[in-house]
């Protein structure tokens, strides 16, 4: 790996004269690769849905309270370590949550007339930076949040700092958009240029692949450029700071983390995989009329590290009937021993209410679909078993209902 160019200051003119030293500031901010680039999360935001709270639309009661807020606060203990003498809170929020709690840049979001929204954290780049500093781990943090029965990923951030040009400009990329030597899933792409209009300077370059709405989104642009418009001066040695940052939503930030928790040993193999599917400059002297066809540019290659590609719209993780078994466990195990224990006459072993149970599983095979249907037949398979259709499903539950009232 070459030499490391980092050991360098950082400061911030807002006011107050803060200086970093800037290998540390980089430390905490990502992972390093081989190639001396730091992989960094740098947004976080997923929501808990009120059937992770037990939530009773009638009465306004979550997990036993009828304050959410005690719930946000025992949330930023589990999550982060956080007491709630060190939380802030104020009436704002945005997406028609009106109520945060925060501890400097990250924040949990709620309505406190409407808990059905569910609870909203959210961890802008600042946020993870945050996270960092906290020394907690991202890959417990994810597991925490998926310990929840009913999630939704609304987003994650994941970029790749690079601080030479041994690879690509911005120039560079755009020269091969405009020959296009250039094979994507995206249908386009998008160059934003900002400069000054009393020196033409320019402030700002960034390249973007897809939409703000699509599930998945690559952009480059000049770090180092964006951060000295924003008033950040950085030593006169860092000449050369391209972020690539891919954002995931919803179902791919989903996918995402599962990937992650399968294979958290390495994240920049994971990211830059995930890359190579979605994006690939190829060779401009290539001949071949059939762009696909055509071999990958050396310097992407060698910053994609030759890694193969990786699908993300096909990735099928396996802890499914494990999840659902989680969730009996830890969000529903309470209720039904609550249930239950109202129907005993006494509590003796000879006390067994089998009816209640039969009575769950009657009302529930009536709920399990074609698709619950392949997600049993595929955790059969594992364990060597054979598969089930819905009607001998059916003719079982009945049979138990039957047995149980002989």
């Amino acid at each position: 790996m070459a030499e490391n160019n980092f050991d360098r200051t950082l400061t911030t003119n807002r006011g107050v004269d803060n200086t970093l030293n800037l290998s540390n500031f980089l430390l905490y901010q990502g992972f390093e690769n081989d190639l001396g680039q730091f992989i960094l999360f740098d947004w976080f935001q997923a929501t808990i849905l009120s059937e992770s709270f037990d939530f009773d639309h009638s009465s306004g009661v979550v997990f036993g309270v009828s304050n959410i807020n005690y719930k946000v606060i025992e949330m930023f203990k589990y999550l982060f370590h956080i007491d709630a003498r060190d939380l802030s809170f104020e009436y704002t929020g945005v997406s028609g949550y009106n109520s945060t709690y925060s501890y400097k840049d990250i924040k949990i979001m709620f309505n406190q007339n409407r808990p059905e929204m569910g609870i909203n954290i959210l961890m802008s780049g600042q946020g993870c930076r945050c996270f960092e500093e906290l020394k907690l781990d991202y890959i417990e943090f994810f597991k925490k949040i998926k310990s929840y029965s009913s999630v939704n990923f609304n987003r994650i951030d994941i970029s790749i700092d690079d601080f030479t040009s041994n690879y690509f400009t911005l120039g560079k990329l755009k020269k091969y958009i405009n020959k296009g030597s250039v094979c994507s899933k995206f249908l386009s792409s998008l160059t934003i240029e900002k400069n000054l209009l009393s020196t033409n300077e320019r402030i700002g370059h960034t390249i973007q692949f897809g939409s703000k709405a699509s599930n998945i989104q690559v952009t480059f642009y000049d770090k180092l450029k964006e951060r000295k418009s924003k008033n950040f001066i950085v030593d006169n040695h860092i000449k050369y700071w391209t972020r690539t940052e891919l954002r995931f939503r919803h179902e791919s930030a989903k996918t995402v983390i599962d990937i992650i928790l399968a294979n958290s040993s390495n994240i920049n193999v994971i990211i830059k995989s995930i890359l190579k599917e979605y994006i690939n400059f190829k060779d401009l002297n290539s001949k071949d009329s059939n762009k696909s066809r055509r071999l990958n540019a050396i310097w992407w290659d060698r910053y994609l590290e030759n890694l193969d590609s990786l699908k993300i719209t096909n990735y099928l993780p396996e802890s499914t009937i494990i999840k659902k078994k989680e969730w009996v466990y830890n969000s529903t195990s309470k209720s039904n021993l609550m249930v239950y224990l109202t129907q005993l006459d006494n509590i003796q072993l000879s006390d067994i209410n089998y009816s209640y149970i039969v009575d769950l599983f009657q009302a529930g095979v009536d709920k399990i679909s074609l698709k619950d249907l392949k997600i049993i037949n595929e955790e059969r398979k594992k364990n060597n078993k054979e598969p089930l259709t819905s009607s001998e499903i059916k003719a079982y539950i009945d049979s138990l209902h039957d047995y149980n009232i002989k």
